[in-house]
Order: structure tokens, then sequence, then C-alpha cells
């Protein structure tokens, strides 16, 4: 169980994407993308529902899920960014940074904990 401050490294994050049906129907689903071990500090968790959506048959209507599942996920800042382009260092080459970078969403089977909080 991971706690919040806990410093992980992340092999890969989670993301919802939509899938577009032939008989007008839109699926949410989860893909999970892998990414080069990079280090971040968890800041808490969060839920994504996967299911279908149910357009809205009016101009004031609105879209809604139907939720098939609830997946827990730990949401993760990172603590390195890439170099940038103008250094002579190899593009793939990471440094830590104190600048705010978008928190991620990840699985906790795919955090590695380095270094606890306590």
């Amino acid at each position: 169980m991971l706690k919040k401050g806990d410093v992980v490294k992340i092999n890969a994050l989670a993301r919802i994407t939509k899938t577009y049906y032939s008989d007008k129907t839109i699926r949410r689903d989860i893909a999970t993308f892998n990414v080069q071990d990079i280090t971040g500090v968890v800041l808490g968790y969060s839920f994504l529902k996967t299911g279908t959506i149910k357009p809205a048959r009016y101009y004031d209507d609105v879209n809604y899920l139907d939720i098939d599942k609830c997946h827990k996920v730990y949401v993760v800042e990172p603590i390195e960014q890439y170099t940038t382009y103008w250094t002579k260092e190899k593009q793939n080459n990471r440094i830590k940074t104190n600048r705010y970078l978008k928190p991620i969403r990840c699985f906790e089977d795919d955090l590695e904990l380095i270094e606890s909080e306590n």
C-alpha cells in the first residue's frame, strides 16, 4: 500500500481511451503505456471508470457514462524531465527538476517503491 509522499519508480502509466463503433456506441477503456523508469512522488489515488457512454438526445441533455468497472489508480507527479534540445547531452537523458510537471495515473503494480515518507 503506497502512501502520500512516497518516492516511486514508474514503469507504466494508465490513460482513458475512447473507442467509437459503427453502431454509434462509444466505449471508455483503460490503456497502459510503458515508460522508461521515471521517478515520481505519490500525491494520492483516484478512480478511473470504464463503460459505455450514452449520448444525449436533445441539446439541453448531457451525456452520461454507464459504468462497468471502477479502477483504483495512484496519482504520481514526476520529479524528472527530459533534457532540453539545446543541451549537448543525448535527448534520452533525464534530469531532476523542481518544476511542476503534470501528474500521471498509474496502477499499483506499475509502481516500485524507492523511498518511503517515514
